[in-house]
């Protein structure tokens, strides 16, 4: 018999040779003066799920994949997802404290589907194994336990004194993780997730970008703050760590990476895989990474961090390329004072660099881009697309 498991709308590229379903025991025995027993039968317990998954860091005939995955230093694409992908995953369903889907699909070899489980869960715990003998694989055991949905009510008494009305009743939302796509909305993602007949396309629901855990230690977006003061120049690796951290962070790319070439490594090879950087053999040297960044470089991050260039400045003949950059992020009302980025290829200075990205982190909450690789979850809020937010307001 063939499985499909997906954990909050994620497939799992392996399914478990064996899984164990709980179902917990309520009843209670009461001992009776006479030196009797009885047995006072109360409803089932919580179910609970246990199994053991492995996650492959190579590509196996007997794996399968939602996505194809590009590997960003040989330009190679394959279908293997890297095993932190996942890892990430459960670290967020353990920190949002939010109930998810566990659904598993069974086929019959003919092809024909038999029954399925589809149950609301919480990760309980989980434990991570990594074995010589698996070589870089990684191996992970899972354990889940039911969720019923619960809340607490406040009643007011009706004016007839007996009767009563419920005002307000607290509800846990269901919470489903997926991953941006090069080019996705958060309509894409919905009607990815849901299939387009079930979106409604002038309110995308259920999408809420993820908050990481602020208590993470690589939740900060600036580390070595020494190397942040306002009047000094910017580094291109410092610049590289906090563009990718704010959109999106690089933890999945390490195993992409050249031991001991440059620290900030991992954020060219994130950035590059989120096409922000096209330039990837120039980034990728540890003198240019050691060096201050150009005014006209930092803009052209930030623009394509924010949705890309505008159509009005792709391809147009300027006497900088950098000024394509500069006039789309001042469209995008990013840029208010372009006077100051006018020496496109002098140094930028950390104050303006660290307002350009944060005026640029906003724009993105605001108006929905996504990074690719970026983590959702689906909740019950709306967010639109800067273009069409722009094309709205046009006139």
């Amino acid at each position: 018999m063939a499985y499909k498991f997906y954990i909050a709308g994620k497939l799992l590229p392996v399914p478990p040779p064996t899984m164990t379903i709980t179902i917990n025991n309520q009843n209670e025995r009461v001992s009776l003066v006479d030196d009797g027993e009885i047995n006072i039968i109360k409803r089932p317990g919580l179910k609970e799920f246990s199994f053991e998954i492995l996650l492959p860091a190579v590509e196996y005939p007997f794996a399968s994949y939602e996505t194809s995955y590009i590997n960003p230093r040989y330009g190679t694409t394959q279908n293997v997802t890297p095993p932190i992908e996942y890892l990430d995953l459960f670290q967020t369903l353990k920190n949002e404290r939010l109930p998810f889907q566990l659904d598993i699909y069974r086929e019959l070899p003919n092809g024909e589907d038999t029954w399925y489980t589809n149950e609301t869960v919480t990760l309980e715990d989980y434990e991570v194994t990594e074995d010589a003998e698996d070589g870089c694989d990684v191996r992970v055991s899972l354990n889940f336990c039911q969720y019923k949905d619960y809340g607490t009510q406040i009643v007011i008494l009706n004016a007839d004194g007996v009767t009563y009305q419920t005002v307000r009743a607290d509800e846990k939302r269901i919470m489903r993780v997926a991953t941006a796509q090069e080019g996705d909305t958060y309509y894409t993602i919905a009607c990815r997730e849901f299939g387009s007949e079930n979106v409604n396309s002038d309110v995308v629901r259920y999408l809420e970008k993820i908050n990481r855990d602020p208590d993470a230690s690589d939740y900060l977006a600036i580390e070595n703050a020494e190397e942040w003061q306002d009047d000094m120049y910017s580094l291109r690796c410092n610049c590289a760590a906090l563009i990718d951290k704010t959109f999106g962070g690089a933890s999945k790319y390490e195993g992409d990476i050249l031991p001991g070439l440059h620290w900030a490594e991992k954020h060219v090879v994130s950035l590059y895989k989120k096409t922000f950087l096209t330039d990837y053999d120039y980034w990728i040297n540890a003198d240019n990474l050691s060096g201050n960044i150009s005014q006209a470089e930092i803009l052209a991050l930030c623009d394509k961090a924010t949705g890309g260039m505008l159509d009005a400045y792709v391809g147009r003949e300027t006497d900088h390329w950098g000024r394509n950059h500069l006039d789309s992020l001042c469209d995008k009302e990013i840029v208010y004072n372009p006077d100051l980025w006018l020496d496109f290829d002098g140094p930028a200075l950390n104050s303006r660099v660290k307002a350009l990205v944060r005026k640029s982190a906003e724009l993105c909450e605001a108006y929905g881009i996504l990074s690719e690789g970026q983590t959702i979850k689906l909740t019950d809020d709306s967010y639109g697309t800067y273009d069409e937010w722009l094309a709205g307001n046009s006139g």
